[in-house]
């Protein structure tokens, strides 16, 4: 177990770079290391290797102060892995591993390597997979293959204990899960216990077990649950809007980043254009709108720019040139507008409800104003699909469609219902 108590410390006495810094990384866990630029992650690393002083405070590895440990003796039970600019010189792979030997030698860097030297230089080399680069020179290798190259340096030093700082820096996203599998692998088969600085949040999400998030030298919040509970946070923390939302495979949430620049402005009336051919309806937008489709074959959730319906391929014969439809134009008791679009479905039983507007919803309300549109519709004996699309999607709860936007929208079904029907539907 690593354990910091009001650790405060930095690189001047003055202006320390982080102050009163608690938090415990437990053995065997993987713990994430979060925070913008300059909020003071890597001072951490370099405080729990004692490499800067603690002003005060304490750092503890195992119940013992890192302050009564010798380097070397730190060194067998923390190892860090370093950061390629760090290797200067043109080492092949198997040199630059077997660095990672030196807190069991006597002499130091350049003393004669043992056998037990050998066998663990080779073992992890063949773990990380760069074995067969044991001749190459380091700068000869991939992005990727060095970031291994240096993890097997830092294995080499048989710790209990792995920092990393910035691990994926420069790598891209297949070296980024290999390099970060890899790191949950150790962690779960050898109980390797791994404080890992990362930027991207997704990533660490997704294999962290545990995460401390810093801002401008401080703890601002620990825990996965607490840090991507919401958007709050990470929105405070980091300064620019966001959403966080549910990963679709696993457990896990992950990030959404909203770019600044926005649509501009539309009036209703021209956010739409309706068009009607024969045989085929065509609802097009100005732009792709948040929107919901319930029914057989529809999408759920999605952002869509045009919703087309036609006559089924299975009836051919018409009863009019175009398509039976109804599109009544509403406004709401808050002043949102809304439009709705209704047309007869396949079956006598069934008629198809488009609604867009420009009030302002969220997933949640898209899928209530749907459920409630269903309700007032099976009232009526009827089914079909559903679609419901918002201008001004937004991540928190916003508005619910209202009993009287409901009342009227009842009212025009049964207007419509009371017309002539044709055989058509969504596509």
């Amino acid at each position: 177990m690593i354990e910091l108590y009001n650790v405060t410390g930095g690189y001047d006495k003055q202006q320390p770079t982080v102050r009163d810094i608690t938090f415990t990384v437990d053995k065997g866990s993987f713990v994430a290391l979060l925070g913008p630029n300059g909020s003071g992650k890597t001072t951490l690393i370099r405080l729990i290797m004692n490499v800067l002083s603690i002003q005060s405070g304490e750092v503890k590895v195992e119940g013992k102060s890192v302050k009564a440990y010798s380097p070397k003796q730190l060194a067998q039970k923390v190892a860090v892995m370093t950061q390629e600019n760090q290797i200067g010189l043109e080492f092949t792979v198997q040199e630059i591993v077997s660095l990672g030997r030196y807190p069991y030698q006597a002499k130091g860097l350049f003393s004669t390597v043992s056998a037990q030297d050998e066998e663990v230089v080779e073992s992890v080399m063949k773990l990380t997979n760069v074995w067969h680069y044991r001749n190459h020179t380091f700068q000869s290798l991939s992005g990727g293959e060095k970031q291994r190259v240096l993890l097997a340096k830092a294995l080499a030093q048989e710790p209990d204990y792995l920092l990393l700082d910035e691990p994926t820096n420069h790598l891209d996203v297949k070296h980024t899960m290999e390099l970060l599998q890899l790191l949950k692998t150790l962690q779960q088969e050898m109980s390797l216990t791994v404080l890992a600085i990362l930027h991207d949040l997704n990533i660490a999400s997704l294999f962290a077990d545990n995460a401390v998030l810093l801002k401008d030298g401080r703890v601002e919040e620990t825990g996965m649950d607490a840090i991507f509970q919401d958007a709050a946070t990470l929105k405070r923390v980091y300064g620019v809007d966001l959403h966080v939302f549910h990963h679709p495979a696993v457990s896990k949430r992950q990030i959404a980043f909203v770019p600044p620049y926005q649509y501009p402005e539309t009036d209703f009336h021209e956010l739409y254009q309706l068009q009607k051919e024969p045989g085929k309806l065509c609802l097009s937008f100005v732009r792709p709108l948040r929107t919901l489709s319930l029914g057989s074959n529809e999408t759920g959730l999605d952002w869509c720019q045009e919703i087309v319906q036609q006559q089924s391929s299975a009836n051919t014969a018409w009863n009019s040139a175009f398509l039976s439809s109804h599109e009544v134009r509403l406004k709401d008791d808050k002043g949102y507008s809304w439009l709705a679009v209704l047309t007869h479905g396949q079956k006598e039983s069934e008629v198809n409800i488009v609604l867009l507007t420009n009030a302002p919803l969220s997933d949640g309300n898209l899928l209530h104003a749907a459920m409630k549109v269903i309700e007032n519709r099976a009232f009526l004996g009827k089914t079909g699909r559903i679609v419901v699309a918002s201008s001004h999607h937004k991540e928190e709860i916003q508005e619910e469609i209202s009993d009287f936007l409901l009342k009227r929208l009842q009212k025009e079904l049964q207007v419509f219902l009371e017309t002539k029907m044709t055989d058509n539907c969504f596509k």
